[in-house]
């Protein structure tokens, strides 16, 4: 054995040593946690004092640790080293690789002492407290509307950007953005929303042939009465606008006609 490799082996074995009887340790006075270096020390204080001496140069974050930058920098480079051995997936940080082999063995070492559920990942476990808690630390900026999870939100606030959305992940977020503007009764899905428009609408007396033919040849008819009330609204409806100018034409004729005939 060469003189650094043991040396090397000396000096692990002496701090372990160390840890074990709690002498010559360094122990942080916020937190009161212990090291056996004092390196060691000086770099986890950096967490309290907020110090970030080592920046990106591509992207211009900083960080504590120089290691903490150099795992970073493989983001803009693009390697990833580590590769797992059952799916040949590859990922760029060695803890990434051993939280996702917990994906394979099935091991879940986070349980929930409420509840008992287990988690693979402690960010798992934290997310899923919030459920007990009732924490709902991210909210709207537009409606105030909160939720426990980042992600959550950021799909919540699709809705007001006017992007589609998918129905189950509507359900899952608890969103109902289609109001009746009758009863003012709420719907995840517009298709919904024109069902239940036909409760209103086939209450009016039909007294025209036009109105009753319009009912009966159009299968779409309360989805397009949909459109109407939302264009009515301002609200951004997505169709062509020779769609709505040609719906808008048929449904205020077959309203006047209506009309006409009850007089």
């Amino acid at each position: 054995m060469c003189k650094s490799s043991e040396s090397k082996r000396k000096t692990n074995h002496g701090r372990k040593a160390r840890k074990h009887n709690g002498m010559g340790l360094h122990y942080c006075n916020v937190c009161r946690r212990q090291f056996i270096s004092k390196s060691i020390l000086v770099t986890h204080l950096r967490t309290h004092s907020g110090e970030k001496r080592y920046e990106c140069k591509v992207c211009q974050k900083s960080f504590n640790q120089s290691s903490s930058l150099r795992r970073h920098l493989i983001i803009h480079s693009g390697e990833k080293p580590y590769k797992c051995t059952v799916c040949e997936k590859a990922l760029s940080e060695s803890s990434n690789l051993r939280r996702h082999l917990l994906i394979h063995s099935g091991e879940k070492p986070y349980k929930c002492t409420v509840c008992q559920k287990a988690f693979s990942r402690s960010g798992s476990l934290r997310i899923h407290l919030r459920i007990h808690s009732g924490e709902k630390p991210y909210k709207c900026t537009v409606c105030e509307k909160a939720f426990s999870e980042s992600s959550n939100l950021r799909r919540h606030l699709l809705i007001h950007s006017g992007k589609k959305t998918n129905f189950k992940l509507q359900v899952r977020l608890g969103e109902k953005p289609y109001k009746c503007t009758v009863c003012q009764k709420v719907f995840t899905q517009s298709s919904h929303l024109s069902s239940h428009l036909r409760i209103h609408f086939e209450k009016r007396p039909r007294s025209t042939k036009r109105h009753s033919t319009l009912l009966a040849t159009c299968p779409f008819i309360y989805e397009h009465i949909l459109i109407y009330q939302l264009m009515q609204e301002g609200t951004a409806v997505r169709t062509t606008r020779d769609a709505r100018t040609q719906f808008r034409q048929i449904y205020e004729s077959s309203l006047s006609r209506e009309v006409l005939v009850d007089k």
